[in-house]
């Protein structure tokens, strides 16, 4: 009964597509499955389309237009001479069997008549759709296709992809779509920029977590093309650059940075624009404090972090940057790996084997910092970020400092 009339059709369409919406957007499912959450949330559109149809057809809702003659609740009488006979009868209500007689307010004077209602949904949705709609075509119009300059691909799940621009301006911090046809024509994923294009190099940089089925067949794309002379035939798509919280690190003199795995990108474009000289170090301390699965994440930075550190050091300004690497996870390649760190004198004293303590490391900073104010940021996983923010309320007491908390989870 309900799929005879377009209104129960519609409702059931749009009811399966808010089953597939919820269903596809548990972490499992877009981490491990990610084309069934983008694309099944790209019935949404679909969704206002059809509640638009839903409540076009007229007739569904209608309004009664003569509430004054038949009130809601009121007596219908079946004929006219029922009517006066109840109104006729004045005594011995028993004698007769009659029941007392209703109001004269109670009874309908007239059969009630009912109006189609007019649809006003698309009053609601007109706006919305016109905004989704324009946003669509204004992204796709300006996003640009850049050229592949190199791929690193490292062990321990990283990948660094090089793109050429031009004529684009990124900011540290920042982040941007990425799109490659030949991986997912559809799939935009989004990255923070490791290194925004300078004066001196017009290289944009990102680093990607090998973990899901798009990142896996990434990799293996940038494999096969690993021996292809010419890497300009192999184009992406970009969209943005794209606001973030992390883009308002250097408004803190005094800041710390936390990063998690590849959650270091974001500092490594301040680092990388610092040292390209297209920023001035506005920080009186600058503190980093990096957890890295495996070793071989310190790689893609080590000699970033080194440059960095030793430029200060020609400025008199050796105490203005202090970072602190934590690897987690050690195996005896890494061990080996970790030797050739000599060369980076810089980075080698500062890695050690551990876990950050967070509350020791906060209260420390709190208490070299009095009545200070300070920048507090995360990029990590979720776990990361809703430790380090415990740990920083818990420093509060008993403390003048303030913390300022920023985070960027993925």
């Amino acid at each position: 009964m309900v799929l005879t009339c377009w209104p129960g059709v519609t409702g059931v369409v749009m009811a399966l597509i808010m089953i597939i919406v919820v269903s596809s957007s548990f972490n499992s499912i877009r981490e491990y499955c990610f084309e069934i959450f983008f694309f099944g949330h790209k019935l949404i559109p679909v969704f206002l389309l059809l509640i638009l149809l839903h409540s076009s057809v007229s007739g569904v809702i209608m309004w009664q237009s003569n509430v004054n003659e038949h009130q809601p609740g009121c007596i219908m009488p079946s004929n006219d001479s029922f009517i006066a006979t109840q109104w006729n009868v004045q005594t011995n209500f028993t004698a007769h069997r009659v029941a007392p007689l209703p109001s004269p307010h109670s009874i309908c004077r007239s059969a009630p008549h009912f109006k189609r209602q007019a649809p006003e949904t698309w009053l609601w949705l007109l706006l919305p759709l016109v905004l989704t709609l324009f946003d669509f075509i204004y992204r796709r119009v300006n996003a640009k296709s850049v050229e592949l300059v190199d791929v690193l691909s490292y062990e321990g799940e990283l990948v660094e992809i090089r793109m050429r621009t031009h004529a684009l301006t990124v900011r540290p911090g920042q982040f941007i779509l990425l799109r490659v046809p030949p991986v997912a024509f559809l799939e935009w994923h989004p990255f923070t920029v490791s290194k925004c294009p300078s004066a001196l190099d017009s290289t944009l940089t990102v680093h990607v977590r090998v973990k899901g089925d798009w990142c896996i067949k990434l990799r293996k794309y940038f494999k096969e093309c690993e021996e292809s002379l010419d890497k300009s035939e192999h184009l992406v798509r970009i969209e943005g650059p794209f606001y973030s919280p992390l883009e308002t690190i250097n408004q803190f003199k005094l800041c710390y940075f936390v990063a998690g795995g590849v959650g270091f990108t974001p500092i490594a474009a301040f680092l990388h624009h610092f040292r390209d000289g297209e920023m001035e170090w506005n920080f009186c301390r600058l503190y980093v404090t990096w957890i890295c699965p495996s070793v071989h994440h310190v790689r893609s930075f080590a000699a970033l972090l080194d440059s960095v550190a030793a430029r200060l050091w020609k400025m008199n300004k050796p105490d203005a940057f202090e970072f602190d690497i934590h690897i987690t996870r050690i195996t005896p390649s890494d061990e080996e790996w970790l030797l050739d760190l000599e060369k980076y004198s810089f980075v080698k004293s500062r890695v050690t084997i551990s876990k950050p303590l967070w509350r020791t490391k906060l209260r420390e900073m709190a208490l070299r910092h009095p009545k200070s104010r300070i920048g507090l940021f995360c990029c990590g996983p979720d776990a990361l970020s809703r430790n380090v923010k415990k740990c920083m309320k818990m420093s509060f007491k008993g403390n003048s400092t303030t913390f300022h908390f920023k985070q960027e989870c993925f």
